[in-house]
């Protein structure tokens, strides 16, 4: 598997994120309310840490407390814009991080042992290489 040159990284990834706010604000809007269902069913997990009731009815009062059309109607307004934008606005951001983490990712795959048959514990082995090596580079420049 060869890595695709970064300097062409930032370009492609801000075309994508750039293409995508409407994806994302979608997403982000169908996923709100059952984050917030969760996060209050949970709230015993939470409050086994904090070992307060008032806590714990602080906490289920918060998330009650969520107005949903205001949380949709700022994705859809200034948080889309931003979204949208920033496959732009962070492509010098972007290209920074591809060139220093491009070398490092193509020298870690150059030294990944062979693929071997799908499913095998051989890409097994590859793949937990692969994520142990990049994790290391991390806080690296």
């Amino acid at each position: 598997m060869a890595v695709k040159n970064p300097s062409t990284w930032a370009g492609s990834w801000g075309s994508g994120v750039s293409g995508a706010g409407n994806m994302w604000a979608t997403n982000y809007i169908a996923a709100g309310p059952a984050i917030f269902t969760k996060a209050a069913a949970s709230v015993g997990n939470w409050q086994t840490a904090v070992a307060s009731q008032a806590a714990a009815d602080a906490f289920v009062s918060g998330l009650n407390g969520v107005n949903f059309a205001v949380v949709t109607a700022s994705v859809n307004g200034a948080g889309k814009t931003k979204y949208t934008a920033s496959g732009t606005t962070k492509q010098a951001k972007y290209n920074t991080f591809a060139g220093i983490f491009g070398p490092k990712l193509t020298s870690i795959v150059a030294s990944l042992p062979p693929r071997g048959p799908r499913g095998s514990t051989q890409n097994r082995v590859r793949l937990t290489q692969l994520l142990d090596q990049v994790q290391a580079t991390r806080g690296q420049n």
